[in-house]
């Protein structure tokens, strides 16, 4: 990784010049500065037009996510701070955290066994059934 790419888990780096940050006004504390200085970020990236593999892309969009537009691009806004150069960084994180878990392949689910012991108290218990049955019918007359 180096200075112009965001690490996103161990394998891809997305180039920096993909992602779009203009500043905003924010609210929240901070008094009249709030209504004078833009120190919040709002982080743009276009998901259609990025450098992820296509497989990531289409799981992206497929996602029911309300912070990706229409058009595929992921709005996320950052208005945490009193410090825009906070907010920036903030807006980052954020976006790694979005994307990491698309980088991650889903677990395998390995599948369970059920134990003898608990076979052997479901046909013990099973056994028991017939038996309290088999007492409910009337009894067999011989043909003579």
């Amino acid at each position: 990784m180096n200075e112009n790419t965001i690490a996103i888990g161990s394998y891809f780096d997305l180039p920096k010049q993909e992602i779009d940050q203009k500043p905003i006004r924010s609210s929240g504390p901070g008094g009249q500065n709030v209504n004078k200085v833009e120190t919040g970020v709002e982080l743009r990236f276009d998901i259609n037009k990025s450098s992820l593999p296509p497989v990531i892309k289409e799981d992206i969009l497929k996602s029911s996510d309300g912070r990706i537009s229409k058009d595929g691009v992921l709005i996320i806004q950052a208005i945490t701070f009193r410090s825009q150069e906070k907010n920036k960084k903030e807006s980052i994180t954020r976006l790694v955290n979005f994307l990491k878990p698309f980088f991650t392949p889903p677990k395998v689910r390995k599948p369970t066994r059920v134990p003898n012991t608990v076979v052997a108290a479901r046909k013990k218990e099973k056994a028991v059934k017939t038996e309290i049955k088999k007492t409910r019918q009337k009894p067999e007359i011989p043909d003579s």
